[in-house]
């Protein structure tokens, strides 16, 4: 057993350190609780993209870890087992995450989520959270490859178009908009979804396939004299 600051758990297993090769282990590791923010002390480095590595660490805000495990066997200098020579996975199950996934895009609070870290991949499905009064009913998130560092991120949920204009106006989408989207208020209520592929060594380089149903939403703009009442049919945006 170990228990260290913001983290504890269970580890067993065995490492070959035989003269003249790196060692060859077999682990198997239990985390019992522990904060998220814990995790960047275990990131494979070598094996990641600096951008990976500063999104991971400014990413993961906060939040805690209910429960963990990870299996490494194979030999050291082969690590991540790109070619599958060995085996590296590893399961956290995680509550009230906030997660700050891009530069200029508003956090995710109050996430719950499995992630699945695979060879030199992450892959995660969150099942709650919010973000600026919109909630968020499916999440994946995924980073197939830590060395190239691309976020392919696919959101769905719910909310008011107060919420969602206000998410918009908060996000690297409204750059060209900001002060035309100030002047406007929307109601009603809506779903939407949308697919942000992030570039993580530079975040303005992204691309954004979105899209939105409204129903009996009112767009008002005084300044322009403008109000349309009871809007209800789908909507597309992209950036």
């Amino acid at each position: 057993a170990f228990e260290r600051e913001g983290y504890g758990g269970e580890v067993r297993g065995s490492i070959d350190v035989a003269a003249g090769r790196r060692p060859q282990v077999d682990l198997y590791a239990v985390v019992t609780h522990g904060e998220v923010v814990a995790a960047k002390l275990f990131w494979p480095i070598h094996s990641m993209s600096e951008g990976a590595q500063n999104w991971l660490n400014r990413g993961l805000v906060a939040g805690r870890i209910e429960s963990g495990a990870a299996v490494l066997r194979g030999n050291l200098r082969e690590f991540p087992f790109r070619n599958q020579e060995g085996r590296f996975e590893a399961r956290a199950v995680i509550d009230d995450l906030t997660l700050d996934y891009g530069a200029g895009w508003p956090r995710a609070e109050g996430v719950s989520a499995i992630a699945n870290f695979i060879g030199n991949g992450m892959y995660v499905e969150a099942s709650e959270g919010h973000s600026l009064g919109n909630a968020v009913r499916a999440t994946t998130a995924a980073i197939p490859d830590f060395a190239d560092g691309v976020l392919d991120l696919k959101v769905s949920g719910a909310g008011t178009g107060g919420s969602f204009l206000e998410f918009i106006k908060n996000s690297p989408v409204a750059s060209r908009s900001r002060e035309a989207l100030d002047k406007m208020k929307l109601g009603g209520t809506g779903e939407f979804g949308f697919n942000l592929l992030l570039p993580l060594k530079d975040a303005k380089a992204f691309t954004l396939q979105g899209r939105a149903s409204i129903k009996d939403a009112d767009l008002v703009a005084d300044e322009w004299k403008l109000r349309l009442d009871r809007i209800t049919g789908p909507m597309a945006f992209d950036g």
